[in-house]
């Protein structure tokens, strides 16, 4: 139900209300989910919205509010974690220009 949301929401309204909302909820989401099909669908659910997300301004808007969980408590943490490697698959060979704000976030929250 999620996926056909971010699908079907016009792109305009998805980035300009809700891309913030969703993708915080759904990485948050990550973090507590033990299920691993629903996790597997989680990710797909986060990739898409980045999909959708067609303005590199919401997109960086949306890993900077991820980036704030890589100081806050354990399962925040965990949530940034898991939600760097999804970005890593989504921006693939082009994730590089990401890595000096995303290591040493990435290290901060492992420790």
């Amino acid at each position: 139900a999620l996926h056909a949301l971010l699908v079907d929401i016009p792109t305009d309204v998805l980035v300009s209300r809700y891309s913030g909302l969703i993708g915080v909820s759904v990485a948050a989401r990550l973090a507590q989910e033990d299920d691993s099909t629903a996790r597997q669908m989680l990710h797909a659910a986060l990739k898409t919205l980045l999909q959708a997300v067609k303005d590199e301004g919401a997109r960086n808007d949306l890993i900077q509010l991820l980036l704030k969980w890589s100081t806050g408590k354990y399962a925040l943490r965990l949530a940034f974690v898991e939600s760097a490697g999804i970005l890593i698959d989504y921006y693939g060979e082009r994730f590089s220009a990401l890595l000096p704000s995303i290591l040493p976030a990435v290290w901060t929250a492992l420790a």
